[in-house]
């Protein structure tokens, strides 16, 4: 999973370790403490790199654990990068 900003100046990656399932589907924030508690990560989906993404991310594809389910994450600033063409 991966975000680049509308003015496409900014890119956060989301590597799969950064996001856990959330216990409930209604969830909706956490403190950093909270989230350091919870033990499930996403899964990680088994996908070859598409190059067709117009910019450089360092994500993994992933997936959720059931059929419905939340994850979360901690943003890091090491998650922003500046896009590059």
């Amino acid at each position: 999973m991966a975000f680049q900003s509308t003015d496409k100046k900014t890119v956060i990656s989301f590597p799969r370790t950064a996001l856990k399932l959330l216990p409930t589907l209604d969830a909706k924030d956490f403190t950093t403490a909270e989230f350091a508690k919870l033990t499930k990560y996403a899964k990680a989906e088994d996908r070859k790199r598409d190059n067709s993404i117009p910019f450089k991310t360092t994500s993994d594809y992933l997936w959720g654990d059931f059929d419905e389910c939340v994850l979360g994450c901690v943003l890091t600033s090491q998650m922003f990068v500046t896009a590059r063409p």
